[in-house]
């Protein structure tokens, strides 16, 4: 340890043949904790701060005046932090939680401008996916129509220079019609939060010689925003003591 400068010897005695040395002088300032941070989900917040104050009301100590609260939110998020000062310098604790796409739900790309994928592509992409779909006899049935999606595309633009305009329209069309595309999820939407089921459709467009395909889902976009707006009321009651501030 380092020698404090600001200390000196005032007296030695030695009374019973063991040194006793007494000092004056400014000792050093004690050195504080560095703040503690924690992360989590979107229940982290209100988590840390009911345990806390079952803790510290059985001690009759509990004063919540000295704990802030933020809340962010979006259409496909939210964030809530909390920080709490104990009243000494430098000892804050900030708590931070998100609300996120979970990751199951990111595997499958939906509604991502730059998903294209190939028939060939979307197909494998989806054949390893079976537990997260609703229905087993649908999930067969969707990989079926993509085999079957691809022989009809490699027959029909064999000779693409014919393959334009309404002639294009009429095969899209019949595709729509004779294939089925669309499968119902059953997957978290949000990290750490409940499995909902949902409607997707694939959706393909062809062109140069050659076809893009990509998923759909307005009901998932809708499930975003409503569950967004029903997590964070939920967990602002958990938090209905303290004083919340709102941002976009």
């Amino acid at each position: 340890m380092e020698e404090n400068k600001n200390i000196k010897q005032a007296i030695t005695v030695n009374p019973t043949g063991s040194i006793l040395e007494i000092l004056e002088g400014k000792a050093s300032s004690p050195i504080n904790p560095a703040p503690n941070n924690h992360y989590g989900n979107i229940r982290a917040a209100a988590d840390w701060y009911l345990k806390k104050k079952s803790i510290n009301s059985k001690i009759h100590i509990w004063d919540p005046t000295h704990i802030t609260i933020a809340i962010t939110a979006n259409l496909t998020g939210a964030s809530i932090v909390m920080e709490a000062n104990e009243h000494i310098k430098g000892q804050k604790e900030t708590i931070s939680g998100a609300l996120v796409i979970s990751d199951e739900l990111k595997q499958f790309t939906i509604n991502n401008p730059s998903g294209f994928l190939s028939p060939r592509e979307m197909a494998r992409h989806l054949k390893f996916r079976r537990p997260y779909f609703s229905n087993r006899d649908q999930y067969q049935e969707l990989l079926n129509g993509l085999e079957n999606f691809k022989v009809k595309i490699n027959t029909e633009i064999e000779d693409y220079n014919n393959f334009k305009g309404q002639k294009k329209y009429l095969f899209e069309k019949q595709i729509k019609h004779e294939l089925k595309l669309n499968f119902d999820l059953f997957i978290p939407i949000f990290k750490g939060e409940e499995s909902e089921k949902f409607n997707c459709e694939i959706m393909f467009d062809i062109e140069d010689g050659g076809t893009k395909m990509w998923i759909e889902s307005i009901e998932l976009l809708e499930l975003q925003a409503t569950r967004v707006s029903e997590i964070v009321n939920r967990e602002s009651k958990r938090l209905k003591e303290l004083t919340i501030i709102y941002t976009n």
